[in-house]
């Protein structure tokens, strides 16, 4: 079914192939083990079962995939913040913080910047966490994949391609425009010529409304648009179109190569920010901080909340909020990194470091540049497309305009780059579960995905002819619904349902969303009425005491949820696993899904990182996330309604039909897993063993008795189709298990 969940074992089972694929020129027999005995190779005892499963029972082709087209682990922590750092600054201070200084936030951008940083810190923590946990390709759709299941994690991934594949043709749109005032304002080349190859208009004719709707909202590139009898003008971007199939290129060229001009860029970019964040110092000026027009002047006797509340009209708390909700837009980078945990170093250590360094590295720069920017000219006068070469040009610092602009041309398309780099990654994932054509899975002779990275690379040229203000919203309002889904998951691998009421952590936790949309809309349609003093209408002091009463409502509705969660849903005694409070004979009656994960303070070799103040942390998440999107354009929710929409129709169109789990069982599955009906020992079986590391050869065991004991359970016996292979199973492991007196462990993939 839709809601089928992926077992977790299945992660640590990929961790485990990998590490006996290294181990293979010194551990020959341990590896032949692993092939034989769970099936991530044709073997005598599992392909007769699995067979009878695959002829009687689907008619379908299994997809195939060998054991070496697996990513391979090449990325250190370095490389990861690098990828974290390098996709994330460009598109924050060099688009974004014009834009929202200008239109939004003006002198109070910073605060903008601050507010999402502390949304992207909130939801950050479990991103590390499960990182950390599920180290494996696909970020939130890995993650609502095995919490969830199928059909929400395919809605997850959909809301990534938001922010990979859509975000970076935005950005290879901006780099275009960049490249047009480049030419034209520091190079000097003549403007007609540039307009007419590099930034063509078309006439098209559309509804005027819609037309008219659209030429409003486009803030950002040059020329993008403007009505003249009834027809918009679309304005093409050459420029965008050469830079993203540049990056196509470098990325087919292979992973090391794509590497090495990451970490080059990576660097340029941080050097560039530093000279714009400490340059600008030298032009600050505090009167460009007063909301004021420009001519008037800044008092530094008045507080600056004087300041906030006479402009309240023009900017004002509703203009930061929705100037946070453009800055999330700049905080992907972290998901990124989580995105490439399939080819991630020591991932367990190194994902949860990479996360929280990109964040707090990224934050300290965007607050900096933000301040920066608007004390070096009065935000009204801020350029929405080139912020800072401007500000230099106002001040009459034309060389260091020079190297700023040349600055950003040069490193903005790393962040196409790293985009591009994600998403194959994501479709990877995907195809491999069977919810994408087996396209996307062909790794090549190098460890690159070639016709992955290709076909993503045409959807994403094809975007890049759409103006950037336009998709904004979509973007945004992705990214917080797959932060939300990641937030969520969480709750869900580290509480579990009452046992009288199972299934309840799952209905509450939906509400919750549910509810923190609700607030979140109404205490955004409540603002504009509490601010304006001078609303004296009875109809409408009537409607804002409705509006106000439904909100407290709903608010309080909102913390009981919390309440139910925290205090009714008991923390789970293993990461995904059973109820803390369950009894021996529940633990054993557990579902497949299952984890066989210890938490941290059991678990005395791996010091996993944990998210602290579970569920208050996640849950205040949420919140803040769908906050931000409550501030967002009707537009853009529309859009977003629609994307989901069609997303939903092409998973019971392809996905349902295809997908490895619902039609094959995970013993079918490419990725080495076995089908828990049909194998000797069952997946349910695993949710009570010890999962154990040898301090001294890190060798993966399991403790024998914890097998032995979960394997020849009643509940098993009394299915009569599994009797006989039940007594047959522990028979094999007791004679395996003698042959090895002098261990009391077994290997274990």
């Amino acid at each position: 079914g839709p809601f089928l969940r992926k077992p977790l074992w299945l992660v640590e089972l990929e961790m485990l192939k990998e590490n006996a694929h290294t181990q293979q020129h010194d551990q020959p027999q341990f590896n032949e083990s692993i092939s034989t005995e769970f099936g991530t190779r044709e073997g005598s005892s599992s392909s007769s079962s699995s067979s009878s499963y695959q002829n009687n029972n689907s008619p379908q082709q299994e997809p195939t995939q060998s054991h070496s087209s697996q990513l391979d682990r090449h990325l250190g922590l370095v490389d990861l913040i690098s990828i974290g750092v390098g996709g994330t600054i460009g598109s924050g201070i060099f688009v974004l913080c014009g834009l929202v200084a200008h239109d939004y936030a003006g002198p109070y951008t910073f605060l903008s910047w601050i507010i999402a940083g502390v949304a992207a810190l909130l939801s950050g923590c479990c991103y590390a966490e499960l990182s950390g946990r599920i180290p494996s390709s696909g970020s939130s759709y890995a993650y609502s994949y095995i919490s969830m299941g199928e059909l929400p994690a395919l809605i997850a991934a959909a809301c990534l391609s938001l922010e990979y594949v859509v975000s970076g043709s935005a950005v290879a749109r901006s780099w275009g425009d960049k490249i047009v005032l480049w030419l034209t304002q520091d190079l000097k080349m003549n403007a007609q010529w540039v307009n007419t190859f590099l930034n063509p208009h078309i006439p098209i004719s559309i509804p005027f409304f819609l037309a008219s709707s659209m030429n409003n909202n486009s803030t950002i590139a040059v020329n993008d648009s403007n009505i003249e009898d009834d027809c918009f003008y679309l304005t093409l971007n050459p420029m965008a179109f050469v830079i993203s199939s540049l990056c196509v290129v470098i990325l087919m060229c292979g992973v090391q190569e794509s590497k090495q001009v990451t970490n080059f860029f990576s660097a340029t970019k941080v050097l560039l920010v530093l000279f714009m964040s400490v340059g600008g110092l030298l032009f600050l000026d505090f009167q460009n901080f007063s909301t004021s027009s420009s001519s008037t002047s800044f008092d530094s006797t008045r507080n600056s909340n004087d300041y906030i509340s006479s402009s309240s009209s023009q900017i004002g708390i509703a203009g930061i909020m929705r100037g946070a909700t453009s800055c999330f837009f700049g905080y992907l980078g972290y998901d990124e990194i989580c995105c490439l945990g399939g080819e991630a170093k020591n991932p367990h250590v190194n994902m949860p470091r990479a996360v929280m360094w990109t964040i707090c590295i990224v934050t300290v720069l965007y607050i900096s540049a933000s301040l920066t920017l608007v004390g070096m000219q009065p935000y009204p006068e801020i350029s929405s497309t080139s912020a800072f070469p401007e500000a230099f040009r106002y001040n009459g610092a034309y060389v260091a305009a020079q190297i700023t602009a040349f600055g950003e041309v040069f490193t903005l398309p790393i962040v196409v780059l790293i985009s591009l780099l994600a998403q194959p990654r994501l479709n990877y994932a995907l195809s491999v579960d069977g919810l994408l054509p087996p396209l996307f899975q062909e790794i090549d002779s190098t460890g690159n995905l070639t016709k992955g990275t290709l076909v993503s690379g045409i959807f994403m040229t094809m975007l890049t002819q759409i103006p950037f203000t336009y998709l904004n919203d979509l973007i945004s309002s992705g990214i917080l619904i797959a932060f939300s889904m990641t937030n969520s998951s969480l709750i869900f691998m580290r509480h579990t349902s009452p046992n009288q009421q199972p299934k309840k952590l799952e209905q509450k936790v939906a509400l919750f969303n549910f509810l923190s949309f609700t607030t979140s809309l109404l205490l955004s349609s409540g603002t504009p009425t509490i601010i304006d003093s001078n609303n004296n209408n009875e109809y409408q002091q009537f409607s804002h005491a409705i509006l106000k009463c439904l909100t407290w409502i709903s608010f309080l509705a909102l913390i009981h949820t919390v309440w139910f969660i925290a205090a009714k849903c008991p923390k789970a005694a293993v990461f995904g696993g059973f109820s803390s409070s369950s009894s021996s004979s529940t633990r054993h009656s557990t579902t497949h899904n299952d984890a066989t994960f210890k938490l941290q303070d059991d678990d005395q070799h791996i010091a996993y990182f944990q998210t602290p103040f579970v569920p208050y942390l996640p849950l205040c998440a949420i919140f803040v996330n769908w906050y931000l999107i409550a501030q967002l354009e009707f537009l853009g929710m529309l859009l977003l309604v629609l994307y989901l929409g069609f997303t939903t129709l092409f998973y019971f169109l392809y996905g349902a039909k295809h997908s490895v789990g619902n039609n094959y069982g995970w013993r079918r599955s490419s990725r080495g897993g076995y089908h828990p009906e049909y194998d000797p020992i069952s997946a349910s079986s695993f949710s009570s063993v010890h999962e154990d590391v040898d301090e001294h050869n890190n060798d993966y065991i399991l403790d024998a008795d914890s097998l032995e004991r979960s394997i020849s359970l009643p509940r098993v016996s009394n299915r009569n189709s599994n009797s006989a292979i039940t007594t047959t199973a522990t028979a094999n492991f007791n004679n395996q298990h003698s042959k090895n007196n002098s261990s009391h462990h077994m290997h274990f993939t």
